[in-house]
């Protein structure tokens, strides 16, 4: 038989390439859809963080200085330029781009774009990740600028995951400390043999970046404070809120008992911020045992699929994602050893911030921006159904990141 003109050959592979995207552009759409959906039924959900925001974006704006001291200023910023319900816009946006950057990372570190699917389907329908898309927080935007990074970091962009990274921090510095970490980190994940000149460097990159970027709110702190400051003020509050002598009594009830007020004498913001630290860790130090009952507590919490559900088929669909979330990232351990490398730059953020919220203060909120970095490691488990040995004869190598076996 004759050979199909070459322009029908080019066509049908079009043809195919068009139709092996479509069960992508048809998740992302669905969780645009949700979102939309969910912003229509529910469309102004203010919560007392979000009424601060939207206070210190005019405030910021008309003085120059943020009036809150455990606020970083990036989401400040965004809602003062786009507007309060343009923000709301902006961070549905961001988080369908999310479900795309999730079936990315899974993607890649699988090596399976069934893997990709399946967490962005995940991602699409879960609960969570659509009721904060739609309230005025910084989840939406810091999970975006995470994913963003991790994204770049397994493609060997480090410039641009240093970006991603610094204005992450910029948003919610719970991973200040971890940044330069998971950048480490991720030069295993994509070279062979990574030498500690090219380590330095990319730390070098991400240093820079943040020194650029950080400098004008460095200034604004020492304009404030008067001193220099790093971050925001919001750790010690965070350390006191569980563990100091009256929670066992009063638990979470602040109307009863504030954590907070033995220190209001102090009128120096760094220094009682500094007291407030310091008054917890002696109280972990003397109190070992109820710190502990405050783990296991602190961890239900954490774990809980959702705090906000609003109706039984939402409470079912977030008990179901969480439930297989965190199964499937758990089994995604038994390919350690194989495949340690791909891996580590996703569970070391989980790790530590797992540790941090169970150590002081946990709510299901607090760990929703690890829930993707979850769902991409539970996709690959979910997506192969094979045993680690078959990772061994893949000989296909890193198509996409960079990492050839060695």
């Amino acid at each position: 038989m004759p050979e199909p003109p070459r322009s029908l050959q080019a066509a049908a592979a079009r043809l195919a390439i068009g139709l092996g995207r479509f069960p992508l552009f048809a998740i992302v759409c669905l969780g645009l859809a949700l979102r939309c959906l969910w912003w229509l039924k529910y469309p102004d959900i203010n919560s007392p963080d979000a009424t601060v925001y939207l206070k210190e974006a005019d405030i910021l704006f008309a003085t120059g200085t943020m009036k809150t001291i455990v606020y970083m200023p990036l989401y400040p910023l965004l809602i003062h330029i786009a507007g309060a319900n343009g923000v709301i816009v902006l961070q549905i946006v961001l988080s369908t781009i999310s479900i795309y950057l999730g079936y990315r990372i899974a993607s890649d570190i699988w090596r399976r774009q069934s893997a990709g699917l399946v967490a962005a389907a995940m991602m699409a329908v879960h609960p969570m990740l659509i009721y904060y898309s739609t309230f005025r927080l910084t989840e939406t935007v810091f999970i975006f600028l995470l994913l963003s990074g991790l994204v770049a970091l397994y493609r060997n962009h480090v410039l641009a995951a240093a970006l991603a990274f610094t204005l992450a921090n910029l948003t919610r510095p719970s991973l200040d400390l971890f940044f330069p970490v998971i950048i480490a980190a991720a030069t295993f994940a994509t070279q062979s043999s990574p030498s500690v000149r090219e380590i330095g460097r990319r730390l070098g990159i991400y240093a820079l970046v943040y020194v650029a970027l950080m400098s004008p709110w460095w200034l604004h702190n020492y304009t404030k404070y008067h001193r220099f400051v790093r971050l925001d003020l919001a750790g010690g509050i965070t350390m006191i809120l569980e563990n100091n002598e009256q929670f066992e009594q009063y638990g979470l009830d602040w109307s009863k008992y504030a954590p907070w007020a033995p220190f209001a004498h102090i009128t120096d913001p760094v220094e009682q911020d500094e007291a407030m630290r310091s008054a917890a860790l002696d109280y972990i130090r003397t109190h070992p045992l109820a710190w502990l009952r405050g783990d296991v507590d602190r961890a239900e919490r954490f774990f809980t699929p959702s705090d906000l559900n609003y109706s039984k088929l939402q409470r079912i669909v977030s008990d179901v994602v969480v439930t297989i979330m965190l199964i499937g990232a758990l089994l995604s351990l038994t390919y350690s050893r194989i495949r340690w490398r791909v891996l580590l730059p996703l569970w070391l953020p989980i790790i530590f911030l797992t540790a941090i919220h169970l150590s002081f203060h946990a709510t299901a909120r607090y760990r929703l921006p690890l829930d993707p970095l979850l769902i991409a490691l539970a996709s690959g488990v979910l997506a192969r159904g094979q045993s680690p040995k078959d990772f061994i004869s893949d000989r296909l190598v890193w198509r996409g990141i960079g990492l050839r076996r060695a």
